[in-house]
């Protein structure tokens, strides 16, 4: 399974952007950037930031799967029906 750091690092040269490049756009120093395609955490929400600084979606960025709309809907309407059966438990 292709890391978040890996696929940073892959959509990164994917668009011909060097770390430099995308680090000045999302708005985080150089190193910080380099460290994210090296592992480290990221912390905070620079992750929609990131996502269009790539030109993916947030879903390819987490899971590195282009999802069809259709299927996010559908898994979002399962989760939702479940947290409402936990609610009426509740």
């Amino acid at each position: 399974m292709e890391t978040l750091a890996k696929r940073l690092a892959s959509l990164r040269r994917r668009r011909g952007l060097s770390a430099t490049e995308v680090a000045a756009k999302v708005g985080v120093p150089e190193s910080t950037y380099r460290d994210w395609e090296s592992g480290r955490a990221i912390r905070g929400e620079p992750y929609l930031r990131i996502a269009q600084v790539l030109d993916v979606s947030l879903a390819e960025l987490l899971i590195g799967d282009a999802l069809d709309r259709r299927e996010v809907v559908a898994a979002l309407d399962e989760i939702e029906a479940l947290v409402g059966k936990i609610r009426r438990r509740l």
